[in-house]
């Protein structure tokens, strides 16, 4: 039955947690939960192990930043686009640090607290995050220093637009400091 692979195919995939690779995914930071496969195709499951196409995987990060990360990175859905200055790009590439308004030049779309976004610098598209503001306090914090937030919001709940641990870089800072997708 269908509940039966797809319990076989989680035993069996937990088991075979320590391959280097499995349908290209290294599996030095990644650990295998499960697979779901067709109960009623022949050979499905020696199919998925041996790498091809077959069912569903379920991959979780070995630590919760990397789940995190990697939710933010591949998972969610842009609601908008935060566009940024060449100071704040070398910011975050060089330094890990959170985007503070002062960097910001732009916003585009519309997006809640807590929406994902896009950042867009000089390069090109660097980052995605999760948005400490709504699009429309966003745009009124365009090019504001962190310190002045609650004078032009009348509240402030974060000194960042988007904080360093919600943030997954695109681009990686190179030793000739030049950037690379």
């Amino acid at each position: 039955t269908a509940t039966a692979a797809w319990l076989l195919a989680t035993i069996q995939v937990i088991t075979v947690k320590s391959m280097d690779t499995l349908r290209g995914e290294n599996l030095e930071f990644q650990a295998i939960i499960a697979a779901v496969v067709g109960g009623n195709r022949a050979g499905a499951l020696a199919r998925l192990l041996a790498g091809e196409d077959e069912g569903t995987l379920f991959l979780c990060g070995t630590d919760r930043q990397a789940r995190r990360k990697h939710w933010i990175a591949e998972l969610l859905q842009s609601a908008g686009i935060l566009r940024i200055d060449a100071g704040a790009e070398r910011a975050l590439l060089n330094q890990g640090s959170s985007l503070l308004p002062i960097g910001l030049t732009g916003v585009e779309g519309i997006f809640d607290k807590g929406e994902c976004v896009e950042v867009f610098g000089p390069s090109g598209r660097i980052a995605r995050g999760l948005s400490n503001y709504n699009a429309e306090e966003t745009r009124r914090l365009i090019g504001v220093s962190s310190q002045n937030i609650e004078q032009v919001l009348g509240y402030r709940d974060f000194s960042s637009v988007i904080h360093r641990d919600n943030l997954v870089l695109c681009q990686q800072k190179t030793e000739q400091g030049a950037v690379d997708e």
